[in-house]
């Protein structure tokens, strides 16, 4: 999890959500074929709050800013990890980081405007911070870290369609990112949206470097988050968060 993303957001903790099941046994891998640039016209899945599902397509991240595009490739990582296809996250996940979606800028300029966003966060300055955390982006666009904390900020501020696309951004060019998933996990949950936040939720312990650690840190942060949803689905779904597979 970045050393330099604010920490997950405080909270307490009611009613809302459903058991993740233990992990079923994928019955079939993926092979996700030579990446071939793809154009999104209509895009079903948790983003749009559709029922409708979409499979895995062979695909260049071409367009960094392509909010359908970036939507539709989380819908399906989303969606296997529903379904418990390991597997099939692994082989979408191998083929989106041999990808540069975003290019390199300056680093060091990035870096201190992380900073002053880190500081905004902590003194409670939302508005300070987004402002930051983009300047930041705009600085050097391959910056994960910067772009993470940034979609966090927009989800403190309120803005949570933004705060999902920016964030869906750092996970097409890094999607084992756990820390993004927990906040992405989040959002949908103060969203309503309980399906997928299990999902990002599993994600988030699944791509963990430590799950040990993953899974004490997010027991101890149901006493704290903002997002009341969020702490209880994490209580509901502890026991199935324990029993994803290992990497």
């Amino acid at each position: 999890m970045a050393a330099r993303t604010p920490p997950p957001p405080p909270g307490i903790k009611p009613t809302v959500g459903k058991p993740v099941e233990a992990p079923k046994k994928s019955n079939s891998g993926v092979m996700i074929g030579a990446a071939v640039a793809v154009v999104v016209l209509a895009a079903g899945g948790y983003f749009f709050m559709s029922s409708s599902k979409v499979s895995a397509p062979s695909v260049a991240v071409t367009a960094s800013e392509n909010s359908v595009q970036v939507k539709t490739l989380l819908n399906n990582l989303l969606e296997f990890s529903n379904n418990n296809e390991w597997q099939k996250i692994e082989a979408l996940a191998k083929e989106l980081k041999s990808q540069t979606p975003f290019k390199k800028g300056d680093t060091s300029a990035a870096k201190s405007l992380v900073a002053q966003g880190d500081q905004a966060i902590a003194a409670g300055n939302i508005p300070a911070a987004v402002e930051a955390f983009s300047k930041a982006v705009s600085a050097d666009e391959s910056s994960i870290d910067a772009r993470m904390a940034w979609g966090y900020a927009q989800y403190r501020a309120g803005n949570h369609a933004q705060a999902v696309t920016i964030l869906g951004q750092a996970l097409v060019a890094e999607p084992d990112k756990a820390r993004a998933w927990l906040y992405v996990a989040e959002v949908f949950a103060e969203m309503g949206k309980e399906e997928p936040s299990v999902s990002a939720l599993k994600l988030a312990v699944y791509f963990s470097k430590n799950r040990e650690a993953a899974l004490n840190a997010i027991k101890s942060d149901t006493e704290t988050i903002k997002s009341r949803r969020f702490g209880d689905l994490i209580n509901k779904n502890m026991n199935g968060l324990t029993a994803l597979p290992a990497r």
